[in-house]
């Protein structure tokens, strides 16, 4: 019994990433759509920094904004997580990441065309897949402890009210932090390195 409830909350758990993956896509549509007829860059809150490194600012920098983007959006869905009507507004704000990553892939086709190419495969889809795999991660607990929290509101739940623990759910953000700070890293390297061989 307890090798069947294990396979099922696996099995739960994939189709609930799943479900996820596929909102971040239509963010990436919506993104695409509207970078494709654009050729001035946006405001940093539309394109969240998926767009590749300018020479206009410096690669500290760089990798400072790609930290702080990341921060803002977890902390985000962390308050999101602690409100028992938050589950829409972590969904919402899952699409809105997926938004940034499909709009800065189209600005580069719109603003270089088929030169752009190498630049999303190696710029672009690699972050990409890092922070919204990222995000995902976050929304999911966002989702599940504001879930937790309105069924103990509705139910009056003492025993789960006692089993939430707001120490493990900042910690588990705290992390998603941490492996955003690594991937902006890698990011700002790789942007780095093609600049270097790419002159």
């Amino acid at each position: 019994m307890k090798h069947i409830k294990c396979c099922t909350s696996d099995k739960s758990r994939r189709v609930f990433l799943t479900v996820l993956a596929l909102t971040a896509t239509v963010g990436i549509f919506i993104g695409s759509f509207f970078g494709a007829e654009r050729q001035d860059l946006p405001s940093a809150w539309i394109h969240q920094y998926f767009y590749p490194f300018t020479c206009d600012r410096s690669l500290f920098s760089f990798f400072l904004n790609d930290c702080a983007s990341a921060a803002v959006f977890i902390s985000a869905v962390f308050l999101f997580g602690l409100f028992p009507a938050g589950q829409p507004l972590a969904a919402v704000a899952l699409v809105y990441r997926g938004f940034g990553a499909g709009l800065s892939a189209a600005l580069l086709y719109a603003r270089f065309g088929r030169a752009a190419v190498t630049a999303v495969l190696l710029l672009i889809i690699p972050k990409a897949i890092a922070y919204i795999y990222i995000s995902m991660l976050a929304v999911r607990e966002g989702i599940r402890s504001s879930d937790y929290i309105l069924h103990m509101l509705i139910y009056n739940d003492s025993e789960n009210t006692k089993a939430f623990s707001l120490k493990m759910y900042a910690v588990k953000y705290g992390v998603l932090i941490l492996l955003s700070v690594v991937a902006a890293a890698a990011d700002t390297a790789v942007n780095y390195l093609f600049l270097r061989f790419a002159r």
